[in-house]
């Protein structure tokens, strides 16, 4: 991850907790967890980051009435793997700040250039 909007993106989509083998979850990867923490120092004040903060924990535990129901967690694997946004208007409206910059965040475009996939998808 190249910077703490990045990484902010990456730890709000869903789809990394769903259950992987060998897969951690991104909270619980240190660098990941420190890009996201100084994205909301740079982008929030202290109380409205202490906010998102609390409604972060919801998310990851899944607390609350939308996020405890069972499908929640069974969709992180399912709707989130291909459209992270529809699971956020679907699940999370428990935590109305973080579902907000959620949505922002995973709805930006991302670009790739020919040669970086192509050089990914090469096996050496």
């Amino acid at each position: 991850m190249n910077t703490p909007l990045h990484m902010a993106a990456h730890v709000l989509n869903p789809k990394w907790y769903a259950p992987k083998i060998g897969k951690m979850a991104p909270n619980d990867d240190i660098e990941l967890k420190d890009g996201f923490m100084n994205f909301l120092a740079k982008m929030f004040s202290r109380e409205d980051g202490r906010i998102v903060r609390e409604e972060f924990v919801k998310f990851v535990r899944l607390k609350g009435p939308r996020f405890s129901r069972p499908e929640c967690k069974e969709d992180r694997a399912t709707i989130a793997q291909t459209d992270p946004i529809g699971w956020w208007e679907l699940y999370g409206d428990d935590t109305p700040h973080l579902k907000h910059l959620a949505i922002r965040l995973l709805s930006q475009v991302s670009r790739c250039h020919w040669h970086a996939i192509k050089y990914c998808t090469i096996v050496y």
